[in-house]
C-alpha cells in the first residue's frame, strides 16, 4: 500500500484521516477514519468521477472504523483531486481534501516514495 496523502481533521485520538495509495494507471485504494463519510473524486476538470457513503465493517469497533474504498476506471497518467465530508439537512461540510496523480501505463516509469508508520 503506497502513501499519497494523509490528512487530519484535527489531533483528537477520534481524529477523521484519509491514506489514498495502490494506485494502477485506473485505480486508487483509500482508507478512510471515519463511517458515513461520503468520498468523492473529481477529475481536474472538476468533474465527479466517483461518490460514495463510506461504511466501516460492523465487526470493527467505534473507536477504529475504517472503511477500505477501491476507485477504479481511472485514466493513466492524470491528476485527480477528492474530498470527504459530511452532510446535514442545513449543509455540506467538507473534512478533508487532497490529491494525487495515477501512474502511466504499465511498463512505464513512475516516481514515488516508501512510507511506513506504526501504532
Amino acid at each position: 500500500f503506497i502513501l499519497v496523502h494523509q490528512g487530519y481533521s484535527n489531533k483528537k485520538t477520534n481524529a477523521s484521516w484519509v491514506l489514498v495509495g495502490g494506485l494502477t494507471s485506473s485505480s486508487a485504494d483509500f482508507r478512510l477514519r471515519s463511517s458515513g463519510v461520503i468520498l468523492t473524486v473529481y477529475r481536474n476538470d472538476a468533474t465527479v468521477v466517483f461518490q460514495t457513503t463510506a461504511a466501516a465493517a460492523a465487526s470493527q469497533k467505534e473507536d477504529a472504523m475504517v472503511s477500505a474504498v477501491r476507485v477504479e476506471g481511472l485514466d493513466p497518467n492524470t491528476k485527480y483531486t477528492y474530498t470527504t465530508s459530511t452532510t446535514t439537512s442545513a449543509k455540506k461540510k467538507t473534512i478533508s481534501s487532497g490529491s494525487f496523480t495515477t501512474p502511466g501505463l504499465e511498463g512505464t516509469r513512475f516516481p514515488f516514495s516508501f512510507v511506513t508508520a506504526g501504532c
